[in-house]
């Protein structure tokens, strides 16, 4: 979470790529898994609940999953925020820019879950709001545009970040046989159809079987 201030793209250094490891991860500062539910609140999940949570985890040097837990911050605050912006959305149904998102946790910052614990809210308290603002983000980057970059460099560049312990959050299309893994590690193979967008939050990167693969949803 390191944001400049006009969205540019994130240069690095041909030496940076030197250096880096064969895997990365930041599984250690994770909070415990946890639901959407039936909501389009992926993007404030992966924005809040999971990176901003992450990088609290990395400053204070959080690896107690009880600790990293009870210390996690409240997604529905940023989507709340934002769609009050953007247009009330009572049932919490439609989805939120990845840079709206980050912008809120940087301009309001966001509370504690255990302070503001649900799946989906249309007004948020002034106390909520006085907590928020002590977990302001100083700022956060892109690291490339939706077609800019091969592949093998979009790996790269979030293998570094990864590696400096900074979460990764992305906007993936995601085919249907991403929801019916046949193991562990997601492949997309030669399936075409791709109807969804979803947010996520990067944590760790390898290359398994000399492909590149995901982690099952859960």
């Amino acid at each position: 979470l390191n944001r400049s201030s006009d969205l540019e793209i994130v240069t690095l250094l041909k030496r940076d790529y030197q250096v880096l490891p064969s895997s990365v991860s930041l599984r250690q500062y994770c909070p415990p898994a946890a639901s959407q539910g039936s909501h389009g609140t992926c993007t404030a999940w992966s924005t809040t609940y999971a990176a901003r949570t992450i990088a609290e985890a990395v400053k204070w040097g959080w690896t107690d999953q009880k600790v990293i837990q009870d210390e996690a911050f409240a997604p529905i605050f940023v989507y709340a925020n934002v769609k009050n912006r953007d247009g009330r959305d009572p049932e919490c149904k439609k989805g939120i820019r990845i840079s709206n998102a980050l912008q809120t946790l940087k301009d309001e910052g966001a509370p504690k879950l255990k302070h503001f614990n649900t799946q989906c809210a249309d007004r948020i308290d002034t106390w909520v709001r006085d907590e928020a603002k002590d977990y302001r983000i100083d700022s956060y980057n892109r690291l490339f545009g939706y077609e800019q970059q091969s592949q093998d460099a979009k790996i790269k560049v979030v293998k570094k970040a990864l590696a400096g312990k900074n979460p990764v959050i992305i906007s993936m299309h995601l085919p249907n046989n991403f929801f019916r893994p046949q193991s562990d590690v997601w492949e997309r193979g030669s399936v075409n159809d791709a109807p969804y967008y979803h947010a996520m939050c990067v944590v760790s990167l390898d290359r398994k079987s000399g492909s590149a693969g995901m982690p099952r949803p859960i």
